[in-house]
């Protein structure tokens, strides 16, 4: 379970029937709808970036620097 569906589910559990207050009810339902939709960002709608794929990005472009600079002029 990640930590979007959990604030969903705490949003679910909200005894929202017992409150007579429309914008209660509106702001928790789109607490609910906004958890059960997930965000990612994409590298050129081709792979996933997360964290992982992100430290490696970063971590092969070191390396890359790090021989450029070893090349002599």
């Amino acid at each position: 379970m990640d930590v979007t569906s959990s604030i969903g589910d705490a949003a679910y559990d909200v005894p929202w029937y017992s409150k007579d207050q429309t914008k209660l009810r509106k702001s928790l339902s789109l607490i609910i709808l906004r958890s059960q939709r997930t965000d990612k960002l994409t590298i050129g709608d081709m792979v996933d970036l997360n964290l992982v794929t992100y430290l490696s990005i970063v971590k092969n472009s070191l390396s890359i620097c790090t021989l450029v600079q070893t090349i002599p002029d």
